[in-house]
Parts: structure tokens; sequence; C-alpha cells
């Protein structure tokens, strides 16, 4: 039970890395970021976990910058057990992966996000994004049957615009996460 409940925070770790990333392409590119641009990205992002399964991975390629790094911490508490600790660092790829594998997980959950800060570069084209994404009702399948998980992620991700397609993309993201599973 262990190793499946830590597949799937690992892919729970990558969600909350990843929540505020998500393409709203602007008729005319723009030319660097701003605070609407950055909360509409991030507030479209939680939407997407209840898209259609080509929708969704269509959202998390668009939505990583092709060298996207993310860092993750995760404890992970289990009912009477001591806390599961990992860290991960994931490249776009394993992020896809990952995403491909756990979507039915992921897409039965409740995404909120909140911003808690946005600082953009003079010239526009980076942001500093710290936010919480909080995750309810994650469905885990268990080897005695399914398991709920809630959790939450607090975050700083670096957002940068790109001026080709014209949306912000996730470059970094770092995240300390914390996931509570019990059975049902």
């Amino acid at each position: 039970m262990k190793n499946i409940v830590l597949k799937y925070a690992l892919l729970l770790a990558v969600g909350f890395c990843l929540s505020g990333g998500s393409p709203a392409r602007a008729a005319d590119s723009p030319k660097r970021l701003t605070n609407t641009m950055i909360e509409d990205f991030y507030s479209l992002s939680a939407r997407m976990y209840k898209a259609d399964f080509d929708s969704f991975l269509l959202f998390m390629d668009q939505s990583m910058h092709p060298d996207v790094k993310g860092y993750s911490n995760v404890s992970i508490y289990l009912p009477g057990q001591p806390p599961l600790q990992s860290s991960e660092i994931s490249s776009k790829d394993k992020i896809m992966a990952a995403a491909r594998e756990n979507y039915d997980a992921m897409n039965k959950a409740t995404v909120q996000n909140v911003i808690s800060g946005i600082t953009i570069s003079p010239d526009g084209m980076k942001a500093t994004v710290h936010d919480k994404n909080i995750f309810t009702g994650m469905i885990l399948p268990g080897s005695q049957g399914q398991l709920s998980a809630n959790g939450q992620g607090d975050c700083i991700d670096i957002v940068v615009l790109d001026t080709i397609k014209g949306y912000p993309q996730i470059l970094e993201t770092n995240c300390k996460v914390i996931m509570k599973v019990g059975g049902f």
C-alpha cells in the first residue's frame, strides 16, 4: 500500500507544482507578463483537472516550458503509521508520464489555488509566484480497495512568457506537499 500511495503522492506533488500552469492565448501575443495574465493562468489551471483526458494532456504540455524543472518535498500521512517522506526532481517528460498514468485520480479531486504573491521582473518576461494548492477528494486505488486523499502544497513558481505562443509557461516550481490518506 505504501508504494501505491507514494506513486500517487508524487503525482499529487506534480499537480501542486503545475496547478498554476495553463495557457490562455491572446489574440495579439503579449509583450510582457501582467498580474491579471498570471491570475487567469492559475485560475484556469485549477479547472483543467476536470477536463477530458486529451484536453488535460494538452494543457499539461503547453503550460510547461520545455526545460521545466519540478522540485517537490512530500510528506504522506497514513493512519497509524509514521509519515513517509519523499523528494523528487521532475523533468517535463517525467511530469507528462505521471499525468498520463494518474489522470483518473486527479480528475476526481477538487482543486483550489490561492496566489499569495506575484513579483514580475522589470522586463516583464519572468515572474515569481507564491501559491497554495489544495486538493480534496482524490481517489487512489489500493490493494484493499479505494483510498481517499487530501493534500496541500505551498509552492514558489517561476513563470516565463512565451512571446511566440503568447502565453505564460512554468519554468520552475518548488513545492512542499502534505498529503493525508485514509480509506473509505
